[in-house]
């Protein structure tokens, strides 16, 4: 008896896995910040000048220092998003060899973009990525990566990385880069 309550008292201060038994997402994704449950399905949006994102509410801006002056850091605990506009936006390499790697092409606001997801044994668990060709010639300009602990946010990653919106950028008569 005392077993089980013991297991149940650490599943409450645990953070909630969003896996299924399989190892594949689930649609919700929460975990527990201080105490409070966290729903990281809840989104706002973010202008960022040149685009407009969405990521999780819970998340709070923080400095993030780079060279370009173009990049930008929201993170709690469990979750870090960073933004980085510069055409050398980071992007995987020898990560690709990886069994659990995946990455699909597809167009986002006229965009073309690579989303891209691994599993590590870094600091973060589940780490994933947009690239976004953001120049008339397709280089890489723009990159979204969000990194989690222990939640897998592959699926949560797909939805943020979706939300982007081009609002001063590279914008042709046809509404395209």
């Amino acid at each position: 008896m005392l077993k089980i309550a013991l297991v149940a008292s650490l599943l409450f201060i645990v953070p909630v896995y969003a896996q299924q038994e399989n190892g594949r997402s689930i649609e919700s994704v929460s975990g527990e910040k201080r105490g409070r449950k966290v729903d990281y399905n809840d989104l706002k949006e973010v202008d960022l000048g040149f685009i407009k994102i969405s990521i999780p509410s819970a998340l709070q801006k923080q400095e993030k220092r780079c060279i370009e002056g173009g990049c930008w850091k929201f993170a709690d605990d469990e979750i870090v998003v960073s933004v980085d506009w510069n055409i050398d936006a980071w992007r995987p390499t020898f990560q690709r060899q990886y069994p659990s790697y995946a990455e699909e092409l597809i167009l986002v606001d006229n965009v073309r973009a690579r989303f891209w997801s691994f599993q590590d044994k870094s600091q973060f668990k589940f780490i994933s990525g947009a690239n976004y060709a953001t120049e008339k010639d397709h280089r890489i300009g723009l990159g979204i990566y969000l990194s989690s602990v222990d939640v897998d946010t592959r699926e949560l990653a797909k939805k943020v990385f979706s939300t982007v919106k081009f609002t001063s950028l590279c914008r042709d008569s046809n509404g395209r880069c």
